[in-house]
């Protein structure tokens, strides 16, 4: 039998409680910042730029567009961390990752290991 705990890391005003569990385990801030380390490097390595798409677009994006926009991603999250909006960030970063994970970067196993404390 698999336990899994809820561990609450707080409040996001005006939204529900702030928490992420795998298999009872959470993420903290540090945890957060090293996964967008990760992914920088990654993106860095590869010669991915930082590409915005406007909001409300509907761009069929190829491959590098999407992984640029990633890219672009990384440094708002890091603030959203900062300021204590932990929803944000893990609402941004599981975008990322099923970004990564349908381009081929990595896989489901992968992320969920990188997300381990």
């Amino acid at each position: 039998m698999t336990v899994s705990k809820t561990v609450d890391l707080g409040s996001n005003p005006g939204g529900p409680a702030d928490c992420c569990t795998l298999k009872g385990e959470y993420m903290d801030n540090n945890k957060i910042l090293e996964v967008i380390a990760k992914y920088r490097e990654m993106f860095e390595r590869k010669n991915i730029p930082k590409k915005e798409f406007p909001l409300g677009s509907y761009v069929l994006a190829d491959k590098t567009s999407i992984l640029a926009h990633c890219h672009n991603m990384l440094d708002d999250m890091e603030r959203f961390v900062k300021e204590g909006r932990r929803s944000k960030a893990f609402r941004w970063l599981g975008f990322i990752q099923g970004c990564l994970w349908s381009t081929d970067i990595y896989t489901v196993e992968q992320m969920a290991n990188q997300n381990r404390p």
